[in-house]
């Protein structure tokens, strides 16, 4: 005659234990998933923040530069600017312009493009010392549009591929002319800083 000896835990308690077991599996599954997609939204952001092709999107964007600026938030500050910077800026250039004019401009441009990632924050943080914190973005689509500058009007009618231009204005108060920055260019996702267009 055989018999089993050993511990045996009767069904009803193997029952809860095993139940036991799962939720706090399932609730530590749980927390890891949570903990990955805080990283991976917090790693996006930092690499690659966008915003919608419109006057808000940049006023948003600039917005929350001035914020990371006045926070002293480096790290959310790089992302962007970085973000402002026009990649491939020779070939969207003569894709805008054309070979002759977007080399002229290329060119131009190319004199300060190193330099933005140092000196946009510079600039940003100036407005914010001088008590400029309120921004408000205009968009031109024609030459035609009052609210262009010169060289604004002058860089449409060059235009072979018809491209928005962007302002944007800080200051003090909302009625208030302020401190004024442009152009930017909706490319690839992003607003880009490409200056005055002179050439």
């Amino acid at each position: 005659m055989n018999h089993e000896v050993g511990f045996q835990v009767p069904d009803d308690n193997r029952f809860c234990m095993i139940n036991s077991m799962k939720a706090r599996g399932c609730s530590f599954a749980v927390l890891v998933l949570f903990f990955a997609f805080a990283f991976s939204q917090g790693a996006a952001f930092a690499a690659d923040p966008s915003y919608p092709d419109s006057t808000a999107g940049l006023q948003k964007l600039i917005e929350d530069t001035l914020v990371a600026v006045k926070a002293g938030d480096k790290e959310k500050t790089v992302a962007f600017v970085k973000a402002m910077v026009l990649p491939d800026q020779e070939s969207w250039f003569k894709k805008t312009f054309g070979d002759e004019k977007g080399k002229t401009l290329s060119a131009s441009f190319n004199k300060i493009s190193g330099t933005l990632e140092t000196e946009l924050p510079k600039i940003f943080e100036k407005q914010l010392n001088e008590g400029r914190s309120v921004v408000r973005a205009t968009r031109v689509d024609s030459e035609d549009d009052e609210n262009a500058t010169g060289l604004q009007k002058s860089a449409l009618k060059a235009m072979k591929e018809k491209t928005p231009l962007y302002s944007v204005r800080i200051s003090t108060e909302p009625d208030k002319d302020g401190f004024r920055l442009w152009s930017f260019v909706y490319v690839d996702g992003h607003f880009r800083f490409v200056d005055k267009l002179r050439g």
